[in-house]
């Protein structure tokens, strides 16, 4: 069976008069070839994307996927993607404070630093992750006295009351306060294990603090940038 050769393809829309056409035996030299002017894109037409619905309406001319809107999600086409939206779903927020050097320094104990202000009567305040960061200084802490930072619900009492139920937690063994680099520290919010004192935790500011029974944490340099994604729970009693 005889064939030809097609040879020197142009890149882009080449016209077939940029086409070689090369005769292989038997075919002589003076053989009479006819070629269409028709594009190569034409003779290789590029792949159509799946199109898709969204609650039964097209959005082109062919549809081979449908999204339906449910009581818990619901679907749009936007610039060409799917979208999904929860229904009821909650709105985080992000909050992001640095922690001076004064303050570190400073008695967190009996004067915690705000993170996130209270919300109003019967809200409570849930963290869903947590992330500190130390940029640290030129001179490292000195941490010598054990000072545990500690984040926490400020339930307007001293920080060693037993009522007081701490989120997040830095014992001084972790090295973290007094490091000699920038460090991070990152940590999910998980429920409790005990049932929590409601009085303590609605309505409250989420504060850093410390425990520091020995001493305060003295010299060094540095900050530590606290960061809280949450969301705020409503008709807590």
């Amino acid at each position: 069976m005889s064939s030809l050769e097609i040879s020197q393809l142009p890149s882009g829309t080449a016209q077939a008069s940029d086409i070689t056409v090369i005769a292989r035996p038997p075919f002589g030299a003076n053989s009479n070839f006819k070629v269409t002017a028709q594009s190569i894109a034409d003779l290789a037409p590029e792949p159509t994307l799946p199109e898709f619905q969204v609650n039964g309406t097209d959005t082109a001319d062919q549809t081979l996927l449908d999204f339906v809107d449910t009581a818990s999600v619901t679907w749009a086409n936007i610039g060409g993607q799917v979208r999904a939206t929860a229904v009821g779903g909650v709105s985080l927020s992000r909050a992001t404070v640095t922690v001076s050097s004064a303050q570190l320094k400073s008695n967190l104990q009996t004067t915690p630093v705000q993170l996130i202000p209270a919300q109003g009567a019967g809200t409570v305040i849930i963290p869903v992750s947590i992330t500190m960061n130390l940029v640290a200084g030129g001179t490292p802490y000195d941490n010598t006295n054990g000072v545990e930072l500690i984040i926490g619900y400020n339930d307007l009492v001293d920080f060693q009351d037993v009522r007081f139920t701490p989120i997040v937690q830095v014992p001084s063994s972790m090295g973290f306060i007094n490091n000699t680099v920038n460090s991070l520290l990152t940590s999910y919010y998980e429920i409790a294990p005990n049932p929590l004192d409601s009085a303590g935790i609605i309505n409250r500011d989420v504060c850093l603090s410390a425990y520091n029974p020995s001493g305060l944490i003295t010299a060094g340099t540095g900050t530590v940038v606290v960061s809280i994604l949450y969301y705020v729970l409503t008709g807590a009693v």
